[in-house]
This record gives C-alpha cells, sequence and structure tokens, in this order.
C-alpha cells in the first residue's frame, strides 16, 4: 500500500510540475503580448500626436486601441483588451477578476 500511495504523491507532484510550468509559459506569453499590444498603441499614438497633436491622439487612442487589441485577441485566441479601474468607456470596465487584481 505505501508503494501505490508513494507512486500516486509522485504522479500528483510530477503533474502540479507540469501545471506550473505551463502557467510560467502562459505568463510568458502573456507578458510578451501585452508589451506588443502597448508597443503598438504607443506608436499609433505617437503618430496621432505628430499628425494633429493631444486631441487627435485621444481619439486615435480611443478609436484604435479596440482593433489593436483585437488584432492580438485572433492572433492568440485570448481575449486582449485594456481596462482600469478608471475608464472613460463603460465597455471597458474590469470584470470581477481584473478589479480584484488591478491596483488600487
Amino acid at each position: 500500500m505505501k508503494q501505490v500511495i508513494a507512486g500516486v504523491c509522485i504522479f500528483v507532484l510530477a503533474v502540479g510540475h507540469a501545471w506550473a510550468a505551463e502557467d510560467d509559459e502562459r505568463v510568458a506569453a502573456s507578458r510578451a503580448t501585452v508589451k506588443e499590444f502597448m508597443q503598438s498603441l504607443k506608436g499609433e499614438l505617437q503618430k496621432g500626436m505628430q499628425d494633429g497633436g493631444p486631441v487627435n491622439a485621444i481619439g486615435v487612442c480611443n478609436m484604435t486601441a479596440h482593433g489593436i487589441a483585437n488584432t492580438y485577441s485572433v492572433r492568440n485566441d485570448w481575449s486582449v483588451g485594456r481596462t482600469s479601474l478608471k475608464v472613460r468607456n463603460p465597455d471597458d470596465a474590469p470584470d470581477t477578476w481584473e478589479r480584484a487584481v488591478l491596483p488600487p
């Protein structure tokens, strides 16, 4: 009986380690996607500033950010978007999990 229990414990530890490795990979992939998304958005905002100043940049952010997020959502089969505790657009309001992880 001890061998069976030990075998189960080792299997559980091995599976747990594999899940942790998968989580690490997901976190790394998420961070890479966030970085790419933010670089793309920043480039569009800078172009908007050059083309028409801050008012134009706000419009670019409002109109372009969702399209950029959609590009990364489709590419990665994820849901990519922007949110914060203070949003201008109610459609971008954080869900329960997002509210829990956003800094105050």
